[in-house]
């Protein structure tokens, strides 16, 4: 007869962990990535005699997939993709250290083009400031002309004004004297009569 055997299943768990470092510290790292991998076989034990047999280890899919590094805005990762990684039984859990390194300054040379452009900003500005001068002379001189050409005229209308003004004054101060003259002339002749 058979000794009566006693069957368990044994697990084994093989770890990957990929880890984010931020070489200055200056950002926060992204979030690590766990993979792992449990193996089973069967373990037979037995009853009488205690002796163990051992199945055989599942290997059904027994790899890491590849992992590619997240982009960190600014830094450069010095590992782009961690590869797919097959593993045993007999493999130690595992980790890769994925470090995040600054991008150089010197790449954006952008503030130099600006440089050019603030030196030839005076440059529009000078031929203005000869327009306003050239402009200025032209615009007195024209304006120191019309005066004097319009002062004579005037005065000359004045003149001619006021003689006809004082003539009509005159004419009629005569015609009103000699009403008066006749009017105190019939009231005279009328009381001589009385």
């Amino acid at each position: 007869s058979k000794n009566p055997i006693k069957t368990i299943t044994e697990n084994k768990v093989v770890k990957r962990t990929i880890r984010y470092v931020v070489e200055d510290n200056s950002v926060k790292a992204p979030e690590a990535v766990n993979q792992q991998f449990t193996f089973s076989r069967e373990v037979f034990t037995d009853a009488v005699t205690g002796e163990i047999t051992f199945g055989n280890w599942n290997f059904n899919h027994s790899s890491f997939e590849s992992v590619v590094s997240p982009s960190l805005k600014g830094y450069t990762p010095d590992i782009k993709t961690v590869d797919t990684l097959t593993i045993t039984p007999s493999d130690e859990d595992s980790t890769v250290t994925v470090t995040y390194t600054k991008n150089p300054v010197e790449v954006q040379p952008t503030p130099k083009p600006a440089e050019p452009v603030d030196s030839n900003k005076p440059s529009p500005t000078e031929p203005t400031n000869i327009v306003t001068k050239q402009v200025n002379p032209t615009s007195v001189t024209a304006k120191s002309q019309t005066p004097n050409q319009v002062v004579p005229s005037q005065q000359a209308t004045t003149s001619k004004e006021l003689p006809q003004t004082g003539e009509d004054h005159n004419s009629l101060t005569t015609i009103g004297l000699l009403m008066l003259s006749l009017a105190t002339g019939l009231g005279l002749k009328k009381r001589k009569k009385d």
